[in-house]
């Protein structure tokens, strides 16, 4: 994959892919998204170091101090997003595509590890990208755009997923997380349906409860 950089009247976002060299600590105006695809590397943001593995996602916020350390033993593979939020809540608006960054910063838990199933859909948005690099025909740059929002979405699973309670968390936690789990793409307004408001949310998820259980005894 080359680097690629969307220029206009704005950055949308940029994508760069290199063996990377480490860097000092520093921080962007712009939110950056980072997917690691071979090798190992420490990353510090603020005051939390993090061990980074293949398919690792990394969520920093603009602004926010991070740094790179990179474990040179072995090959060495990253994607980094730069994201201008602006261009998204323009493009979507409602859709929430940067509340995965809100939400890392709120929890101050800036590392997303996938399951095997989200390394997938990590992989398969980033295959779609790939396949449109220098691509000039009509409307090539509006589906880059929708790779890059597809990516957004992924992440932004991976996020909720994160924050759904553990079955230790709660006398009810099985339960709770089915129920919550069900409802993600009614929350995201996926598959051409629009966001639900919270009543209809938790009616859904009600719903999906076996017979004859409550979520709380």
């Amino acid at each position: 994959m080359q680097n690629e950089a969307n220029t206009g009247l704005a950055l949308r976002w940029s994508i760069v892919k290199d063996p990377g060299k480490g860097m000092a600590a520093r921080g962007f105006a712009l939110a950056e998204l980072v997917l690691l695809l071979a090798g190992r590397v420490d990353y510090t943001v603020e005051n939390m170091t993090y061990s980074l593995r293949p398919w690792d996602v990394l969520l920093v916020k603009h602004h926010t101090i991070h740094k790179a350390v990179i474990d040179r033993s072995e090959p060495y593979d990253r994607v980094i997003v730069y994201l201008d939020r602006r261009f998204f809540e323009r493009s979507a608006p409602g859709a929430g595509l940067m509340d995965c960054f809100d939400w890392a910063d709120r929890s101050g838990q800036y590392l997303l590890t996938p399951n095997e199933e989200q390394k997938k859909a990590l992989a398969e948005a980033m295959t779609s990208y790939e396949a449109l690099i220098g691509d000039a025909q009509l409307g090539a740059q509006l589906l880059r755009d929708s790779c890059i929002s597809r990516l957004l979405v992924h992440v932004n699973r991976l996020s909720v997923s994160a924050s759904l309670p553990r079955r230790s968390d709660t006398a009810g936690g099985p339960k709770i997380a089915q129920a919550l789990e069900v409802s993600l793409d009614v929350l995201f307004g996926l598959g051409g349906e629009e966001p639900a408001d919270p009543a209809v949310l938790t009616a859904q998820a009600l719903q999906a409860l076996p017979e004859g259980e409550e979520l709380f005894r």
